[in-house]
């Protein structure tokens, strides 16, 4: 019963990424709002973030913590771009997913010999200094506490501000479906595979010969670029990028998304930044609260559902299976 059970859970698998698709693909028709579609734009750009990080702290087990500093660096690099030598937003998107990667490699050679809290030190400070780095800006080359504005926007065409976000929107998602199957792929290669037992077991797979400087760098650098463009697309979205973006309850909301999905899954962010970015809407008038109220839901999520939101919806998915192969095997005749 095992096999068809498993033909069964994948064919649901599917039919459950067919749905959730042609739900995004439709949304925006349906909803036909400005307000709405730049919150589902967010949630796309935020889905790669979370996506690319958890590719890093939930597959390769390092816990950086400096994914929201690469963001903005990404952020920061194409508007430099634009305004200074008007680069293109795509070009800028480039240029800022590579020096996301570059700056990645500078947190990451310290970081190869630290295991653990000595990582996650070591990031948090990088992300600190960087946001004091802008913030003390006097010589306004990065525009100080308000940052860099007035750069070039995104323009995909379009009448009217509905329908330019709505194919704003269908742009974002397709980066968040291309950066998807890139994790996708890497998660299920050879390559994901030494991630997971560098994971799970360093001695062991030290003892098998993985070569663990160079995966710990190329994690780096893979989730870095994916950051970085992520980064670069949002800030050309906006028009505008700011050392706000680094303040700690923006990192702890990203970190709520992953955690509250489900860390060290496929969907768990994806899922999770859905739940977060649609609560944090609903939140707005507790602006103080927000942060205690995502902490709080972490620390929930961590002792009662270790894996996110995306353990139960599994487990009821493989309920679903187990429960149509029964009839199946219900309804096939008795051999003769």
């Amino acid at each position: 019963m095992s096999a068809p059970t498993s033909r069964t859970s994948a064919m649901l698998d599917r039919v459950l990424i067919g749905l959730a698709l042609a739900i995004a693909v439709l949304a925006p028709l349906v909803l036909h709002s400005a307000y709405w579609l730049r919150v589902l734009i967010l949630i796309c750009i935020f889905a790669i973030v979370n996506q690319a990080w958890n590719l890093i702290i939930g597959y390769a087990g390092i816990w950086s913590f400096a994914q929201l500093a690469l963001f903005v660096m990404g952020g920061y690099t194409t508007a430099l771009m634009s305004l200074n030598l008007g680069w293109s937003p795509w070009l800028g998107c480039i240029a800022g997913a590579v020096v996301a990667t570059l700056a990645s490699m500078v947190i990451g050679i310290p970081s190869l010999r630290l295991k653990g809290a000595y990582v996650f030190l070591l990031t948090l400070a990088f992300h600190e200094i960087f946001r004091n780095l802008f913030i003390l800006d006097t010589d306004q080359r990065f525009g100080g506490q308000y940052g860099l504005q007035r750069f070039e926007k995104w323009n995909f065409g379009g009448e009217g501000s509905v329908e330019k976000l709505t194919r704003t929107y269908y742009v974002a998602l397709a980066l968040l479906i291309v950066a998807s199957l890139v994790i996708w792929r890497i998660i299920h290669s050879p390559m994901g595979l030494a991630f997971r037992s560098l994971r799970d077991s360093e001695a062991y797979a030290l003892s098998r010969g993985v070569p663990e400087y160079r995966f710990k760098l190329l994690v780096y650098a893979i989730s870095a670029f994916i950051t970085g463009f992520a980064g670069a697309f949002y800030a050309h979205y906006l028009g505008s990028i700011s050392p706000t973006n680094l303040d700690f309850n923006i990192l702890m909301t990203q970190m709520a998304m992953i955690v509250i999905g489900g860390w060290g899954t496929f969907f768990g962010p994806i899922l999770g930044t859905i739940v977060v970015k649609l609560a944090d809407e609903q939140l707005r008038d507790f602006e103080q609260l927000r942060t205690l109220i995502f902490g709080a839901a972490m620390v929930a999520t961590v002792i009662f559902l270790p894996k996110g939101l995306v353990a139960p919806l599994a487990a009821l998915k493989n309920r679903l299976a187990a429960a149509i192969d029964a009839r199946r095997g219900d309804a096939d005749p008795p051999a003769a």
